[in-house]
């Protein structure tokens, strides 16, 4: 395999790499509760059949101080649980979006460092590796508050300005603004619709917004769409391997190593840290041909 700048090997940047693992654990989360949910469920349903009323905890076996907390009709505790699971599905959108838009920050600023003329129509007429070996790094904080907040026409709009349309992004935007609204509501009014004045004569608290387990699925779906998306426009065009040199720099610079005068052995030494961090590690050619071209920029 020949080490081509914009050419990365593995196809992912590293902030999707830790994106994926979000997805992974969110997924965990939820399955990993969902057979301990139907079991209970069924064995609390099947009580019903009764002929003397039984307590869920009962049912369940539940023991120590709390099991007292545990709602001690059946009915009303098939409500409580299923609630819970709304609020369950709810909560891990929150994350999951969460993470969507840590990733698109992460991956666009990298981006931006790796093709710092990008943003001005001349891409790749700089390259970041030789700002980076300079010591300059821009913050590009008012382009990153783009993605902060606001609808996902805006910072759909806002990528485009930076790096051109994304492929695939704008069929997305109509739902993307659809878990927006939802996220928000979950994080500023318990679940509930965000109403711009409050009802002061209420005392009964509104329904809250509903998420089925199918609609929960389908905007994981939807946010793993995005997120890839983005990626694929990104690295292809704009990061390449410039996550990969950027650890070398950095690995150098810790270790005191001088890339210009680095020996065979030190190549291997550092192909066993890249192996550490990411999997499909590139072979010992790639590597010098990688520190060959950073020593050259």
């Amino acid at each position: 395999m020949k080490f081509e700048r914009f050419k990365k090997y593995d196809k992912l940047s590293w902030a999707m790499r830790t994106f994926r693992k979000h997805e992974t654990e969110v997924n965990d989360l939820y399955w990993s509760n969902a057979p301990a949910y139907h079991n209970a469920s069924y064995l609390v349903r099947q009580s019903r059949s009764s002929s003397t009323p039984v307590s869920p905890a009962n049912v369940l076996n539940a023991t120590g101080p709390d099991a007292k907390r545990i709602p001690a009709t059946v009915a009303s505790w098939q409500r409580s649980i299923k609630s819970f699971q709304v609020w369950a599905r709810s909560t891990l959108i929150v994350g999951a979006t969460g993470a969507l838009e840590t990733y698109i920050q992460r991956a666009v600023l990298t981006a931006l460092r790796s093709d710092p003329a990008a943003q001005h129509g001349k891409s790749r007429a700089i390259d970041g590796i030789s700002w980076l070996k300079l010591d300059i790094k821009p913050l590009y904080k008012e382009e990153l508050k783009a993605f902060e907040k606001g609808t996902w026409q805006q910072r759909t709009s806002a990528i485009a300005g930076l790096f051109g349309e994304v492929p695939g992004l704008s069929i997305h935007i109509e739902e993307l603004d659809k878990i927006r609204i939802f996220r928000n509501s979950v994080g500023h009014a318990f679940g509930r619709k965000l109403n711009e004045e409050p009802n002061l004569l209420s005392i009964a608290p509104e329904s809250m917004n509903p998420i089925s387990e199918t609609n929960f699925k389908d905007w994981l779906n939807t946010l793993s769409k995005v997120a890839n998306a983005v990626d694929k426009h990104l690295v292809e065009n704009h990061i390449g391997e410039y996550e990969l040199l950027h650890h070398f720099h950095v690995w150098c610079k810790r270790n005191r190593i001088n890339p210009a005068t680095m020996r065979t052995d030190t190549h291997r030494k550092y192909l066993d840290i890249l192996g550490g961090l990411t999997s499909g590690v590139p072979g010992r050619d790639f590597i010098a041909e990688m520190i060959d071209y950073y020593n050259r920029v």
